[in-house]
């Protein structure tokens, strides 16, 4: 499976940003930003780790998981966004 992550704008309110979302400044820390989770089956990749016989199970799981995570958006705090986003 492949998740994927898109991150948004800055949280309004969230250190750093006044009520707009407008970022004080680009190197201002401690920013929260939206997260929006999609997750997709990938015959290649599963192909790389020989889990292809599992095709049918893997898009059933795959589908749970987006029909869980669809009708939700996240919360990053800044620390973590720039752990995983780097510049």
């Amino acid at each position: 499976l492949v998740y994927t992550l898109r991150f948004g704008e800055i949280v309004p309110g969230s250190n750093g940003a006044d009520a707009a979302g407008n970022k004080a400044s680009s190197a201002a820390t401690g920013q929260d930003r939206y997260l929006f989770v999609t997750v997709r089956y990938d015959p290649k990749v599963a192909a790389r780790y020989g889990a292809a016989a599992a095709t049918t199970a893997y898009k059933r799981r795959a589908r749970r998981l987006n029909n869980r995570f669809a009708d939700w958006y996240y919360v990053l705090s800044g620390a973590d966004f720039a752990k995983l986003h780097p510049e």
